[in-house]
């Protein structure tokens, strides 16, 4: 991740102390004639996380057709679920090809890593002997499958500067005869910051940054999923376009290259999905950007993390910045996403190294990209850009998503702390021309009932006041006058029998986002808290604000919604609060009455 990327200095040609003390090694100048990749050797000071084995290339082709073979039969059972699923004209999304999953595999993202982290490509600095040898290495292992290279020369490297940066770049073609047209864009940068200088590392400078992190966990993924889809053999509708970026720690170079001289029209880019720093994940937590700039895509992408064995605890982060290679498309107005697991203590330092990471966690990563890319090219349709996203921070996230809610104040009054503490609502000020106001109750007054309920726990009192009718009676008081007197109170506003509060989000329609839980509400009893997607209620899917209200608003019966959180699903059953009046409405003997909890709620 280039965020100290600003420019690059001569790097100081110095390795670390120790065995590992020297310069590009023969292994590094035989990558860069593009030898086979199994040559690499990890030094005994490197992190190892599986030991390569030296093969001859006989002995390599003899363990590639081994695997193919294994793998024959789940590539013709995926082919064979996905036809089954998708007929000419199809406008449905096709079967998930679960059994494609297990073509992604630990031990290989391990080999990946452990290449191209090693100490012997000296960090992959851009147009260095080390970055050059990082790039053959992928592009040999894009030779292994059925992508096509989609370089302006008909090779998978786009060059540019005369210091030697070059992105790679494949291509999956689409099956659709209309769609094949159009791309989902997957990058990552395989560049790192070499030896370190004052402009791009954290320091201390002179030694190898390995950038096992940032970013050979973002590459690895990427060639995974390359890997796992081209075994489909293209059932896909789109395109599918693969960019390993170069020299993204020198400011974007590589994509923004791309941008001005794109070997794919711009306008086919539909979708662009980034993973950059993904080898770190830390209690399920991925980071995921960019959901703001297409309609629906904070839904799409947790519909495809819900159904892993173990989904991940995605954080949808509202920021926009210049800080990989997402951001050049998003100025181009096309949707984007990055997932990233987030900043540690050895970014951009000599540390970042491949026994750090976090193999089970990277590969689970790694599932999901699969299962994005799979649905973004198959699907009939695809979100549309939302520029507003580039005014929607995480600041405005916060705000929108903090808890204010209080219980609207229909009535307009206050009431003695230390007395309501012995069970007495004791009325200490009258706000001007509330209900209060009007009803002619005053300071010294006591609260007996409300709406037929006995005031036995005046902290309930605010709950009651929010889910009352508009005409509610209460019971008073008035110890000067030594009487009791019903008065009628005209309340304003709707009542909240649930105890919560909604609006639309127009990033994602279909569902409504709670904004406010009332304190000791039913919701918050249920386990409602704010920041929830409500996108089903009672099993059916929700409309806008007005559906939704029309369909919650005068209930008296319990409801069932089914929330998104952190890109998870989980259903709540809400039981409303309801006055003495309101079950005399409802379904007389079946409700609780006001106060009380439904047991079966979560």
């Amino acid at each position: 991740m280039g965020v100290l990327a600003t420019g690059v200095g001569r790097a100081i040609r110095r390795n670390r102390d120790g065995p590992c003390k020297q310069s590009m090694d023969s292994t590094a100048r035989a990558f860069a004639r593009e030898p086979d990749p199994t040559h690499v050797k990890e030094r005994n000071c490197s992190a190892v996380l599986t030991k390569p084995r030296s093969m001859t290339n006989q002995r390599l082709q003899q363990r590639t057709r081994h695997r193919k073979v294994a793998r024959g039969s789940v590539t013709i059972l995926t082919v064979l679920l996905v036809l089954a699923a998708v007929t000419p004209g199809s406008t449905a999304e096709p079967a998930f090809p679960v059994t494609a999953l297990d073509t992604i595999r630990r031990q290989d993202l391990a080999r990946h890593i452990n290449t191209l982290a090693s100490d012997t490509l000296e960090g992959r600095a851009a147009g260095s002997d080390g970055g050059r040898a990082a790039g053959n290495y992928i592009v040999q292992q894009l030779r292994r499958l059925a992508v096509r290279p989609v370089a302006s020369d008909g090779d998978f490297y786009q060059e540019f500067s005369d210091k030697g940066y070059r992105n790679i770049l494949a291509v999956l073609p689409g099956s659709d005869p209309r769609l094949k047209n159009e791309f989902v864009l997957v990058g990552a940068h395989y560049d790192h910051v070499g030896l370190g200088t004052k402009t791009t590392s954290r320091g201390p400078l002179g030694q190898i940054h390995n950038g096992a992190d940032d970013n050979a966990s973002g590459t690895a993924a990427l060639l995974e999923i390359a890997e796992a889809l081209s075994t489909l053999h293209a059932p896909m509708r789109r395109s599918i376009a693969f960019v390993f970026w170069d020299a993204e720690e020198l400011g974007l170079l590589g994509s923004k290259h791309w941008m001005t001289t794109p070997t794919i029209p711009l306008p086919a880019i539909r979708l662009v999905i980034n993973v950059d720093m993904v080898g770190r994940l830390t209690q399920r937590r991925l980071i995921v950007f960019g959901t703001r700039t297409g309609t629906g895509l904070r839904g799409f992408a947790s519909r495809h993390n819900a159904p892993m064995d173990d989904p991940l605890k995605l954080d949808f982060n509202w920021n926009l910045i210049a800080n990989s290679d997402h951001h050049p498309f998003y100025e181009r107005g096309i949707p984007v996403l990055m997932l990233h697991t987030g900043l540690h203590d050895d970014y951009h330092r000599p540390s970042d190294d491949a026994d750090r990471l976090n193999l089970s966690g990277l590969s689970d990563i790694t599932r999901l990209l699969f299962r994005m890319t799979f649905a973004a090219a198959s699907r009939p349709q695809l979100p549309a850009f939302r520029g507003e996203a580039g005014s929607e921070s995480e600041k405005l996230r916060k705000q929108r998503e903090s808890n204010n809610a209080v219980a609207f104040d229909r009535l307009g009054i206050s009431w003695d702390a230390e007395l309501a503490k012995q069970g007495i609502v004791k009325l200490t000020d009258i706000v001007d021309d509330s209900a209060a106001d009007e009803a002619d109750l005053k300071k010294g007054d006591r609260l007996l009932e409300f709406g037929g309920w006995k005031i036995d726990r005046p902290d309930d009192l605010p709950l009651h006041v929010l889910a009352a009718p508009s005409r509610v009676e209460v019971l008073v008081d008035r110890r000067r006058r030594k009487g009791l007197r019903t008065v009628t109170l005209e309340l304003p506003g709707q009542p909240i029998r649930f105890g919560f509060e909604w609006n639309q989000d127009p990033a994602e329609p279909g569902s409504v986002v709670v904004r406010g839980v009332y304190p000791g509400s039913p919701a918050a009893t249920s386990g409602l808290r704010v920041g929830d997607r409500i996108n089903r209620l009672d099993g059916k899917t929700v409309g806008d604000t007005p559906d939704f209200s029309a369909r919650v608003m005068d209930r008296r019966t319990p409801i069932t919604v089914r929330i998104e959180r952190h890109g998870q699903f989980q259903s709540l059953r809400i039981i409303p609060l309801l006055s003495p009046i309101d079950a005399d409405l409802g379904s007389r003997g079946n409700l609780p009455r006001a106060g009380t909890r439904d047991r079966r709620a979560r």
